[in-house]
């Protein structure tokens, strides 16, 4: 057995099945990415709202698991952000504000 059979089989294995499988495909130099994403996800709505609001971001599919083509442009990848407890306690006065304002 080969290498390259021994790797297929063992991917064959695993169950491919689920629906909780985010995956980004992309190669150097392609202005293009291929995502796949879980319905209901958080990723999975946003493309869709990117969908609505740009022509270059294309579905593919949309039934259980979505499917799209976007530009990698669009992939970001950040580390969250990290507040002392006076800048979340004016961020949180800030928001009162902007909802009292509204109503």
């Amino acid at each position: 057995m080969t290498e390259f059979e021994k790797v297929s089989e063992g991917v064959n294995n695993k169950n491919y099945d689920s629906l909780d499988e985010s995956c980004i495909y992309w190669c150097r130099g392609d202005k293009c990415a291929t995502v796949n994403f879980p319905s209901g996800s958080k990723l999975y709505n946003r493309v869709k709202s990117l969908a609505r609001m740009h022509s270059d971001v294309q579905i593919h599919s949309d039934n259980d698991v979505l499917v799209a083509e976007i530009p990698v442009k669009y992939i970001k990848i950040s580390a969250p952000r990290v507040l002392t407890e006076d800048q979340k306690r004016k961020a949180a006065e800030n928001i009162q504000k902007a909802r009292s304002n509204r109503g």
